[in-house]
């Protein structure tokens, strides 16, 4: 049972995890610009699902995820990309 406070378990993060891991080699391992990537950690940095350098509503590593072009906020936060 996830905790709203803690975010997922070890076993739901690893499965986020490698979702992500897949969809991001399947889209050529792209990585956003480093100005993309400051603003995607900007608006972490203000979220109230933000602890220390993870994402408590998915269990994602913010400073892995922000960096690939493939991945969004769980919370629809980050602009789209063109």
């Amino acid at each position: 049972m996830e905790d709203e406070k803690k975010g997922p378990g070890k076993l739901k993060k690893a499965k986020n995890f490698g979702k992500a891991v897949v969809k991001h080699v399947a889209g050529g391992c792209k990585r956003v610009s480093l100005g993309k990537y400051a603003e995607r950690l900007s608006i972490c940095n203000k979220c109230e699902y933000k602890k220390e350098d993870e994402c408590i509503k998915c269990g994602c590593i913010l400073s892995k995820k922000a960096w690939w072009a493939t991945e969004d906020c769980p919370e629809n936060k980050w602009p789209k990309l063109k």
